[in-house]
């Protein structure tokens, strides 16, 4: 839906930081790429408040509730409390075997427990980089990369993509992303489109963006999705892209050959409806093909369940509550 006049509050209840904020650049860090989030956005600071606070009382009284049910541990574990072990052990001519119970660090259950290491413990190593899939087209396999990516402190991500050193890629092994645009309010006067690239859970390549520009459409929103996915690969990479949209797939993969021979003219004689878009996206591809990567295009249903598509539509509709941005793109020339 489109934004009217005045400030707006968010008021996140679920998320990675719940609280009310008065921008939604704020509130969108607390909740895109959190699973459950749970946000809302009200005309006034005192609505925003009063809603996030009904949902931590009866989130308080659900736990309260739920620590008194519980009235003792069945089991305790620790350095003065020890998992015990068991092991089963077949006697000598028997067919028969008998369950024995050791106890870590101890020779006998009955002797003292060891004494408590009191050091620090070592830091806890960085989270690894999240993995995204690779489907290998010749075995329809899904396999994973054959290392994690460079960190992002590592000065090799600073430098522009044909700079960096990569292994020659594959060109069966596809790395997989979804794509999806939302358009509340489509062909309206105050439409609004948000634009979902899904890579994979908790991955910071997600993007969640509002469409650029006056002319916000469910098919523009769909199209700038693929633009900008292709951008976040290294041109040698192959890489399959899944979407809902068959009109984004016809225009990239079909109907632009006829289009190029009329100069981007339609049948009809008509300029091409989203050409400074189209034609971007198969600069992209011939590039990639000039130096041997596949561009693979999926058309998936939509709203089907997909986890993928799913996980790509929210990102989309979170992208379409964002303010309007000023579109960037330059009239392409090609």
């Amino acid at each position: 839906m489109a934004r009217k006049g005045g400030p707006k509050f968010y008021a996140v209840r679920v998320g990675k930081k719940p609280g009310v904020y008065t921008s939604w650049d704020e509130a969108s860090d607390q909740v895109i790429g959190f699973g459950g989030a749970i946000h809302k956005s009200f005309p006034t600071r005192k609505e925003a408040q009063d809603w996030f606070n009904a949902g931590r009382s009866s989130s308080n009284t659900t736990n309260q509730q739920a620590s008194s049910s519980s009235t003792r541990q069945p089991f305790r574990q620790g350095p003065d409390h020890p998992t015990p072990q068991t092991t089963y052990l077949i006697r000598r001519g028997s067919d028969q075997s008998s369950p024995q119970t050791s106890y870590p660090g101890r020779t006998n259950r009955n002797d003292p427990a060891p004494a408590r290491d009191n050091s620090p413990s070592p830091p806890a190593p960085p989270p690894a980089f999240p993995r995204y899939p690779i489907i290998n087209t010749v075995t329809n396999n899904i396999v994973l990369p054959k290392k994690n990516p460079v960190p992002p402190t590592s000065t090799a991500t600073r430098e522009p993509p044909a700079k960096r050193a990569r292994p020659n890629p594959d060109p069966n092994e596809l790395i997989v992303v979804y794509t999806d645009g939302a358009a509340p309010g489509n062909g309206k006067r105050h439409a609004a489109a948000g634009i979902g690239v899904y890579f994979g859970a908790g991955d910071p390549r997600n993007i969640s963006k509002r469409l650029p520009g006056p002319l916000q459409t469910n098919q523009r929103a769909e199209l700038m999705a693929i633009l900008l996915a292709l951008q976040a690969f290294d041109p040698a990479e192959s890489v399959e892209i899944r979407t809902d949209s068959q009109y984004s797939i016809d225009c990239v993969t079909k109907w632009y050959r006829g289009w190029v021979r009329n100069g981007w003219l339609s049948a009809k004689g008509a300029a091409v409806k989203n050409d400074d878009i189209i034609k971007p996206i198969r600069a992209l591809i011939d590039e990639r093909d000039a130096v041997g990567a596949r561009t693979k295009f999926t058309k998936v249903a939509g709203h089907s369940g997909d986890p993928g598509n799913d996980a790509a539509d929210r990102l989309a509709v979170l992208g379409a509550q964002l303010p309007v941005v000023e579109s960037r793109l330059r009239r392409w020339r090609g």
